[in-house]
């Protein structure tokens, strides 16, 4: 398609041009031209002369000059000559040429479609149509899963994903600044929450062996409409704020397993804090010390056991129960009682959920 508009464009302007012109992608196949010459033997020439896009270059007699929708020359316009004319008739064709190559891209592209429906720039009544224009299956079943890049190092995050796990017809990926990849990734039936997440380990696998990189991916739920994508990118950014608060140091984040994180995510700020002000009646989470905190967390993790989360501490039974008593004259929260147990554990959360500074999504 791409082919077709460049050629229809040289044709139209044939009439005006006073030298040979064309456009070669890449890899050196000439895709339009005005002339009939081979151009077999400057391939490779051209190629390492227009690195630089929309930059004018002379070589072997042409002028040339790389264009692209990126930063990396992905198409080179040529013309015959290197007179000053030459050169401004170079410019220009690559000017306009680079122009309905944008437009093409933003109005067939699937990927830019993606992208613009998850940045809310698509209008919802356009979306049907779209898809059908694009070929693209409406309802169908999609994840997105957002890939934060911990450290960024000298080569683009994108650039190095699109070399390990290069796109396809049915998968979608794109950055959408330095530090954030998208993949929106089509599954079927059989896809699973486990089969997700292995997915997601083996990316963190890849980009660490391979590129040394270091990132935490925010998997969303499943979406089975086009229309709900935005959603379900909303819901990946979820995962990534709230576990990066709540699972320190796990870098799967899932939408769905967010659990009492998430529902703590969605209260107002001030119902936050009225919250703490009325379950803690006596003095706050910060008079308990760092022994007790710890076991406090304990005791959470063995489910309330007294005896086995004593074992775990190497410390005496009587002197866990002495804890608790502590923690109970402290706060006012009785450990050993379910309900109480419960109110803490939920207490500690918002408090440690404020003392992130969450930024609301």
């Amino acid at each position: 398609m791409m082919k077709k508009t460049f050629q229809n464009v040289i044709n139209q302007m044939d009439a005006f041009l006073t030298a040979p012109v064309g456009v070669m992608d890449f890899e050196g196949y000439v895709i339009a031209t005005n002339a009939s010459e081979d151009m077999t033997e400057y391939a490779e020439s051209f190629v390492a002369a227009a690195v630089d896009c929309m930059q004018v270059h002379t070589c072997r007699g042409y002028c040339v000059c790389g264009i692209s929708k990126s930063k990396k020359t992905e198409h080179i316009v040529y013309v015959r000559g290197t007179s000053d004319e030459a050169k401004r008739t170079c410019m220009m064709l690559a000017v306009a040429l680079n122009n309905i190559r944008v437009f093409y891209d933003d109005k067939y592209d699937k990927t830019t479609f993606i992208k613009n429906i998850i940045s809310d720039n698509t209008l919802p009544l356009d979306l049907h149509q779209r898809a059908r224009e694009l070929h693209l299956d409406y309802d169908q079943d999609r994840v997105v899963f957002i890939l934060k890049v911990m450290q960024l190092g000298d080569v683009a995050a994108i650039d190095v994903f699109m070399n390990l796990f290069p796109k396809t017809e049915l998968d979608f990926v794109f950055a959408m600044d330095d530090a954030t990849i998208v993949l929106v990734k089509e599954i079927d039936s059989e896809t699973t929450e486990d089969k997700l997440e292995a997915l997601a380990q083996t990316i963190i696998d890849t980009l660490g062996s391979e590129a040394m990189m270091n990132v935490m991916i925010g998997i969303s739920t499943v979406t089975n409409s086009v229309n709900t994508l935005a959603a379900a990118y909303k819901e990946a950014q979820i995962a990534l704020e709230v576990g990066s608060v709540f699972e320190n140091g796990k870098r799967i984040l899932s939408y769905k397993n967010l659990g009492v994180g998430r529902l703590i995510y969605y209260l107002p700020i001030k119902l936050c804090q009225l919250f703490l002000q009325e379950v803690l009646t006596k003095r706050g989470l910060d008079a308990l010390d760092e022994e007790i905190v710890t076991t406090i967390y304990e005791f959470f993790k063995n489910d309330l056991n007294v005896s086995e989360t004593a074992r775990k501490l190497y410390i005496h039974r009587n002197t866990l129960v002495y804890r608790l008593d502590k923690v109970q004259k402290t706060i006012g929260l009785d450990l050993r009682k379910f309900d109480d147990a419960v109110v803490f554990k939920v207490a500690m959360m918002v408090q440690q959920y404020l003392e992130s500074n969450p930024m609301k999504i």
